[in-house]
């Protein structure tokens, strides 16, 4: 865990760049200081009609944002806005390899047991602590109040960084897994190594025939490696859960977390 400290008095040299508003929400797209003397980029819903200072969720996004097929903020738009209704900031990191962050098309990624693997995934978890930093600068974000969100190919940064950051009261996996090819993950980059540490409460939202994540072969291995508290919660679905069953069992796992919203 060593591995991914950095140096939090490094200024920040945060900027909003830009803000656009609806009657339901202003996102703010905002750059900071981030890992490797590199630009980070970071985008904030804030929900227009619940008190401040408002509680977060902090998301990481599965392999579409992943894989740079499209943009953290159709994501967060697309998966996340119904949390932003329903009066909490949800906040995510655009890593490298994300739209308007993109890699070279030449570039071969690095072999899983690399450490040239490992020093990308230090990078990826330095940027999304530092966006952390970002948050509790601000007086109408509640440090003292935040959920981890962490669908598909987002679980691999959500189980490192759950096991030792500090400001999350807990972490919500959706469609999750330790698949065997995790195995050859170098040790100090794979989530093997971090999830037995986690020790704040932990949510598994799993579709029953998961298609990319099986239930057996991964969602189950990844809950027996998990110490308590933890839930598995079970839906009769493929890998992504339709929105309106990841809110009837993820909201009121948050709100008996974090406290109730009220608008």
């Amino acid at each position: 865990m060593a591995s991914y400290g950095y140096d939090k008095t490094a200024p920040l040299d945060a900027r909003i760049e830009e803000t656009v508003s609806t009657p339901e929400w202003t996102r703010e797209r905002i750059t900071f200081a981030g890992a490797n003397g590199a630009r980070a980029i970071a985008y904030l819903y804030m929900p227009t009609n619940a008190p401040r200072p408002v509680q977060a969720i902090h998301f990481m996004p599965a392999g579409d944002v992943a894989g740079g097929l499209r943009s953290l903020s159709d994501s967060i738009s697309d998966r996340m806005a119904i949390y932003v209704r329903g009066g909490r900031a949800v906040f995510g990191v655009v890593l490298e390899g994300y739209i308007e962050r993109l890699r070279p098309a030449s570039e071969v990624p690095p072999p899983i047991e690399s450490a040239e693997y490992a020093d990308r995934m230090i990078g990826r978890v330095i940027d999304l602590r530092r966006g952390l930093d970002y948050l509790e600068t601000r007086p109408d974000v509640d440090r003292t109040r935040m959920v981890a969100m962490a669908p598909s190919a987002g679980s691999t940064l959500g189980m490192i960084l759950a096991a030792f950051e500090p400001r999350y009261r807990g972490i919500v996996f959706l469609g999750a897994g330790i698949p065997e090819a995790y195995r050859r993950i170098i040790a100090v980059a794979s989530p093997i190594s971090f999830v037995p540490h986690i020790a704040i409460p932990k949510l598994i939202l799993q579709g029953r025939y998961d298609e990319d994540t099986p239930l057996r072969t991964a969602a189950e291995p990844l809950y027996k490696l998990l110490p308590e508290p933890k839930r598995l919660v079970l839906y009769d679905g493929g890998h992504v859960a339709p929105l309106d069953v990841q809110m009837r069992e993820t909201a009121p796992w948050i709100d008996d977390l974090l406290g109730r919203v009220f608008r």
